[in-house]
């Protein structure tokens, strides 16, 4: 009998219940994959790979670059954006560009953002 060992990592490819699934977390043995169809779920890895899972010997997806390696190579204008986009994104999510009261502007929370108000409302301010 031969033994095949393979990495499973972030990123690893895998086929499982007829679909292919990337690997986007392990978290200790649970591991959550996402479908071709765009299905995210988790489950434990023994589970996974007791059930006829093949990971192809090239499952691994070229390596690519962390996304802080990413965001260290952004442009002033790039970088400009990106931060005026996570500035939108936490004043939805806490009601403060920032992401804290502690750290809040002048005038944060806006009126749109309050915590009081509905995340629909949040979203669509």
């Amino acid at each position: 009998m031969t033994s095949l060992t393979t990495t499973l990592a972030v990123g690893s490819r895998l086929r499982y219940d007829g679909e292919t699934h990337t690997v986007v977390a392990i978290e200790g043995s649970h591991i959550t994959l996402r479908s071709q169809h765009g299905r995210t779920w988790a489950a434990d890895v023994r589970l996974v790979l007791s059930q006829g899972t093949v990971v192809p010997p090239t499952g691994v997806l070229e390596p690519q670059e962390s996304l802080g390696l990413v965001v260290s190579n952004l442009s002033d204008v790039e970088g400009g954006q990106l931060a005026e986009r996570v500035g939108h994104v936490r004043e939805v999510l806490t009601g403060y560009r920032s992401g804290s009261a502690e750290l809040a502007a002048v005038g944060e929370p806006r009126p749109a953002y309050r915590s009081g108000c509905p995340m629909l409302e949040r979203q669509q301010a």
